[in-house]
């Protein structure tokens, strides 16, 4: 419930932290669109993009580093019978080996009523924050117009020596300033 006591964007960010969403504005009908972000590689029949068909250039790659890697979540829930602030661990014991410690994220969801639901939002969490990512930022041609935040689509570059992987797409700017 939004109490005012903080501001609207704050509020749906929370709900959005809670849900594992995107919100933003469709370039097709201009609605406020709500995108849930689930496991892209059951989507079936994803685009395909390589330098070739659709990819202009790779402006940045920045790879993360394994030792910044999250192997455990703490998440604070509230109990819906109790009404106490209770909290679920979980943990990436392996990860935790590899890099000869424990790196700790701790989320507050106040929305989430039973241990039971915060610990699949604890591993899902842990698997977004602990699990190795490439970042790249694409220029990409009018082809990748069904592109929008929280879409995931297939990215292959034999330069770069990917065959085939799926890529989530964080944000998207329009440059329209081309003839």
């Amino acid at each position: 419930r939004w109490t005012r006591e903080d501001t609207i964007e704050s509020f749906l960010q929370q709900i959005l932290d809670h849900i594992g969403g995107v919100l933003y504005t469709s370039r097709e009908t201009g609605l406020i669109t709500l995108r849930i972000i689930r496991n892209a590689t059951l989507i079936p029949d994803l685009p395909v993009f390589t330098p070739s068909t659709g990819v202009l250039s790779v402006e940045e790659d920045d790879a993360s580093a394994i030792q910044t890697l999250i192997n455990e979540v703490l998440v604070n829930y509230t109990d819906a019978i109790s009404g106490e602030s209770r909290q679920v661990r979980v943990q990436n014991t392996g990860s935790a080996l590899g890099a000869s410690g424990i790196f700790t994220k701790s989320v507050s969801y106040p929305g989430i009523p039973t241990s039971e639901l915060a610990s699949r939002v604890a591993q899902r969490d842990l698997k977004a924050t602990g699990t190795p990512l490439r970042r790249f930022k694409f220029v990409m041609d009018r082809r990748a117009y069904q592109l929008t935040p929280g879409s995931a689509f297939e990215y292959q570059d034999p330069a770069r020596n990917i065959t085939s992987t799926i890529m989530r797409v964080g944000r998207v700017e329009d440059n329209s300033d081309t003839d």
